[in-house]
């Protein structure tokens, strides 16, 4: 494990730029040029933490010095890129985000002027809006067992809080899908990120431990964040189903953690039946049948993004 004491030594960044990427160079391009400063002593350190792709993301240092990346073997999900990502930052801030969105260098300053200011401020999250100019709310209340499960059953997202008009800054419980920067301080406290989460599922574990702290996570509307739906590649039937059941297999290990190891399993073995069911009516009309067996296995045998897939 990285000497943590060796990295608190290192006072030149007060940000570090943490991104997770895989398999797509154009964007992750796109959202270093967008966020770094080139000039002057505000520069953020600029960390690239790859899991495993194959489209040259890799190398993406080669043709901007100022990154550095962390080349992983395999994707082993993003909780486990992040941790690594967070060990090795620099940075008193980090913000974390995916090449899928665009931050100026303006909005990142922003973001750690507040954070410098607010000492009872751990987190503050970025508005994402997309190429036609709609702005997403990334504010939603922390979840609960009754609306994790509705959004399984549905296939649709948490529901999203809608920011109040005019206000510049707004607090929240829990926040989804877009740039954070987070004091690297909290998350060393709490131990990283617990890795029993593969691809989804540290945003709702970052969100409840800074309510549990009784401290305060932020959205400043000013800062945009750029949202581009094309940056991430296209996946193979398979593929998305085992990220579909890591989604599912992160709902249970927080409902595990936060609301008793019974609602964890309960919730687990409800999402696995209704996977079946689901899976016996795609082999009768023999539409997805891939797709919903993939699902199906994978929720009943716990198998999280964890590096063994080779599809992803």
């Amino acid at each position: 494990m990285p000497d943590d004491s060796a990295v608190t030594e290192q006072p030149s960044k007060k940000v570090t730029l943490l991104i997770l990427s895989h398999n797509c160079l154009g964007a992750l391009r796109r959202s270093i040029q967008a966020a770094r400063n080139p000039s002057g002593d505000d520069t953020p350190e600029i960390l690239v933490v790859d899991k495993g792709s194959r489209d040259g993301s890799a190398q993406v240092d080669s043709e901007i010095p100022e990154a550095t990346v962390l080349r992983l073997p395999r994707n082993f999900g993003q909780t486990k890129a992040l941790n690594i990502g967070v060990r090795t930052a620099a940075g008193e801030f980090v913000l974390i985000l995916t090449p899928e969105f665009e931050l100026s260098s303006d909005a990142v300053a922003a973001m750690r002027t507040y954070l410098e200011q607010h000492a009872d401020t751990i987190a503050v999250a970025a508005v994402p809006v997309d190429e036609s100019g709609h702005v997403y709310s990334p504010l939603r209340p922390l979840p609960d067992p009754g609306s994790l499960w509705r959004s399984w059953r549905s296939g649709s997202t948490l529901p999203l809080l809608e920011l109040p008009a005019g206000a510049e800054v707004v607090p929240g419980e829990a926040f989804e899908a877009a740039p954070v920067m987070v004091r690297k301080q909290f998350i060393r406290g709490m131990n990283f990120f617990d890795e029993h989460y593969g691809e989804f599922g540290w945003e709702m574990e970052l969100s409840w431990q800074i309510q549990r702290a009784s401290r305060r996570l932020m959205v400043l509307t000013a800062v945009r964040a750029l949202h581009h739906e094309d940056a991430r590649p296209v996946l193979p039937p398979g593929a998305q189903a085992q990220l579909a059941a890591d989604r599912g297999l992160g709902m249970a290990t927080y409902l595990g953690k936060h609301s008793g190891v019974a609602a964890g399993i309960a919730f687990r073995f409800k999402a696995s039946f209704i996977a079946l069911g689901r899976a016996l009516v795609a082999l009768f009309h023999a539409r997805d049948v891939g797709y919903h067996f993939s699902l199906l296995t994978s929720l009943v045998s716990g198998q999280r993004i964890d590096g063994s897939q080779s599809s992803i």
